[in-house]
C-alpha cells in the first residue's frame, strides 16, 4: 500500500494457490501464472523479486526467455536463512549471468558467507531481515497467549533426493520411512498423547505427500497437503520435530520448542557434514533421548538468546528495509 502509488507492482500467482486470498484488495496487480498476462508483466518488469530462481517468473525456459530474464534487475527475498549447508551451486553469482543483483539477509554472519562463498560483493548484500517474517513476529505474541496451555506436536521431516521416485513397495523398505513410521507408533509417545493430553500431527514435505498413504497411527494425525498450508501447521503447534527443514527457524522465532530429530540412519550424504551451531533448537540421535525431550513443551532459554546470531532483528521492519534498500541500490 506504501509504493503502488509510486510503483507499478505485480504479484505473479496460481489461480489454485491457497495463498490467493491473502492477495484480496489487490485484484488489479495479480498476473495469473502460465496466463498471457503474465508474459507481458514479465516483458514489462525493470525489477523481478524472487525467492527461489528468477527463471520461475516464466511457465517455460528457452534460450529466449532467459536472455529476457538477463536483461532485469533482480532482487533474491530469499525463503530461508542460509546456515552452514553450501547451496552456492543454487545461489552463487556464476558470471556472466549472476544469479541476482542484489541478496537478501538475515544477519551479518549470513552476509559474511555469501561475500565469501557466492561470489556477491558486499555491496550486493543487503542485512534487513526477510519479509515473511515480518508476520510471524508480529503475531507472535498473540500465538503464545493463545496457545499457553496447549502441547500440539507437530512431526514435520524434510524429503530425500532418488527416494521419492520410488515406488510404494521400495519406499516402505527404506530406513525412512521405516524411522518415521515406528515413531508416530511408538508407546511412549502413545502414552504422552493419551496420559498427558498431548495432539500430535505428522506431516510430509510436498515432494514426499504421494507416500502419506503408507504412514499409518491410531494417536498421531498423518496429515494430508491440502488440509493446511505450512503457515498454518506452524501457527498452530507447540512443539516440533523435524531433522533438516529450515521450518525449524520460523518456529523458532514463535519462541516455540524445536527438536531436530536425526538418529544415524536418517543422516543423508548431503548433511553429513552439517555443523550445529545454528541451530535453534537440540539435536536427537535416539528416540530414548527424543521421548525424554517432549516431556516439556517449552522452548530452552538458552535458544531464545541464541536466536539473535541466526536472525539480527526482532522487529516487523523486514519489507520496509528491503525496500529502501532497493530504491537505493536500483536508484529508483
Amino acid at each position: 500500500d506504501t509504493y503502488r502509488k509510486q510503483f507499478n507492482i505485480y504479484y505473479i500467482i496460481s489461480r489454485t494457490s491457497p495463498d490467493l486470498k491473502k492477495l484480496t484488495g489487490y485484484e488489479k496487480h495479480i498476473a495469473f501464472y502460465k496466463s498471457p498476462e503474465n508474459i507481458e508483466v514479465v516483458e514489462a518488469a525493470d525489477i523481478l523479486c524472487h525467492t527461489h530462481s528468477s527463471s520461475y517468473v516464466l511457465p517455460f525456459a528457452t534460450y529466449k526467455t532467459e536472455a529476457l530474464i538477463q536483461t532485469k534487475q533482480k532482487l533474491f527475498l530469499q525463503h530461508g536463512v542460509i546456515g552452514s549447508k553450501d547451496v552456492s551451486n543454487l545461489y552463487g553469482k556464476k558470471m556472466p549471468h549472476p544469479f541476482t543483483d542484489l541478496f537478501v539477509v538475515s544477519s551479518e554472519r549470513e552476509k559474511q558467507l555469501i561475500a565469501r562463498d557466492y561470489g556477491f560483493h558486499p555491496d550486493e548484500i543487503i542485512v534487513t531481515g526477510l519479509a515473511r517474517f515480518d508476520q510471524l513476529i508480529t503475531e507472535r505474541s498473540r500465538w503464545i497467549k493463545r496457545y499457553k496451555n496447549r502441547k500440539k506436536l507437530l512431526i514435520m521431516p524434510t524429503w530425500r533426493p532418488k527416494i521419492d521416485t520410488y515406488p510404494d513397495e521400495q519406499f516402505m523398505e527404506s530406513d525412512y520411512y521405516q524411522e518415521f513410521q515406528a515413531l508416530i507408533t511408538d508407546e511412549r509417545l502413545r502414552e504422552l498423547v493419551m496420559e498427558h493430553k498431548y495432539e500430535a500431527s505428522f506431516y510430509l514435505h510436498r515432494n514426499f505427500q504421494k507416500f502419506s498413504h503408507l504412514f499409518h497411527s491410531d494417536f498421531v494425525d498423518v496429515i494430508g497437503q491440502d488440509t493446511f498450508t505450512v503457515k498454518e501447521l506452524l501457527e498452530n503447534h507447540h512443539v516440533l520435530i523435524t531433522d533438516y527443514s529450515s521450518v525449524g527457524l520460523d518456529f523458532s522465532l514463535m519462541h516455540k520448542k524445536v527438536l531436530y530429530y536425526r538418529p544415524s540412519t536418517l543422516i543423508g550424504e548431503d548433511n553429513a557434514g552439517e555443523s550445529t551451531d545454528l541451530l535453534p533448537g537440540d539435536v536427537i540421535e535416539t528416540r530414548d533421548a527424543l521421548m525424554e525431550s517432549l516431556r516439556e513443551s517449552k522452548m530452552p532459554k538458552k535458544f531464545k538468546r541464541q536466536l539473535s546470531h541466526i536472525y539480527a532483528f526482532d522487529d516487523t521492519k523486514a519489507s520496509k528495509r528491503i525496500f529502501e534498500a532497493m530504491q537505493h541500490h536500483f536508484q529508483l
